[in-house]
């Protein structure tokens, strides 16, 4: 249960940060607007004593920010990583039919 907790906690919080960065989303603001959402709040308190899911964004949100500023590769806690063809689903069966 904890492996998939945290790889949907990983899936959530990578792209939450990414479009933060996007939009030009300042760390406090980050900060402020993850306080506006008190159930989840409430909900990672209850189960693991903290609002993680607000501290995996605001760590990803800094991670991506140094490998921006240092100019090294992000490197993703996703396990396994976007893309990754060892869980890619199989291709599907070819019809006269297709879109492209």
């Amino acid at each position: 249960m904890l492996i998939i907790s945290l790889s949907y906690l990983s899936c959530i919080g990578l792209p939450f940060a990414a479009y933060f960065h996007l939009y030009g989303i300042e760390h406090d603001d980050i900060d402020y607007m993850m306080e506006t959402f008190p159930i989840v709040k409430r909900k990672d308190e209850k189960l693991y004593g903290e609002y993680r899911t607000k501290r995996v964004i605001l760590e990803m949100y800094d991670e991506m920010r140094r490998a921006m500023e240092t100019g090294e590769v992000y490197r993703t806690r996703l396990v396994p990583g976007p893309m990754d063809r060892a869980v890619a689903h199989a291709p599907r069966a070819t019809t006269n039919n297709q879109l492209f």
